[in-house]
């Protein structure tokens, strides 16, 4: 099958892609030539034509023919466009939402270095010993001091 067939053309020049792309950087024209050698390739594969049938295929790529391969190619580039948009979206959600992270990471370890330096957990530490002590020898004094104990009863009566 050639790329094209019938009529007075250059060997090996597509007039299918001149009739739906206007130039190399016509993106949807391209994309429209793709699809329309893709369905070609599908018919031929399914109908195993002859030389002047496939001649004939090229020659139906009139406008209404030519405009849906267009839109249909610009709707393929939009879809495409889209999901590329959304996936930039994404990954900025994310490289956002990372870098909060990370800065609220850093700013709670900030806050814990500084509230929590080696000097003031050791005084607070031994202010807890020595409350502890006191406590413990007044509960031990109570108990085992019966006289304190009414004496206690005593002064609050």
């Amino acid at each position: 099958m050639s790329d094209e067939g019938g009529g007075d053309h250059i060997v090996g020049v597509s007039r299918s892609l001149k009739k739906l792309s206007s130039d190399r950087d016509d993106i949807v024209g391209l994309i429209a030539y793709g699809l329309f050698k893709y369905e070609q390739s599908e018919w031929a594969d399914k109908t195993r034509p002859a030389r002047d049938a496939v001649d004939r295929h090229h020659e139906q790529l009139q406008s209404t023919r030519i405009e849906s391969l267009r839109s249909n190619a610009e709707l393929r580039l939009t879809k495409w466009a889209n999901s590329l948009e959304e996936q930039w979206r994404e990954q900025q959600y994310q490289l956002l939402a990372r870098n909060v992270f990370e800065e609220a990471s850093d700013d709670i370890i900030r806050t814990v270095e500084k509230s929590s330096s080696f000097w003031k957990s050791v005084g607070a530490s031994v202010v807890a010993w020595f409350a502890s002590i006191v406590l413990t020898l007044v509960v031990v004094l109570i108990w085992f001091a019966p006289s304190l104990q009414e004496m206690i009863k005593r002064a609050v009566n």
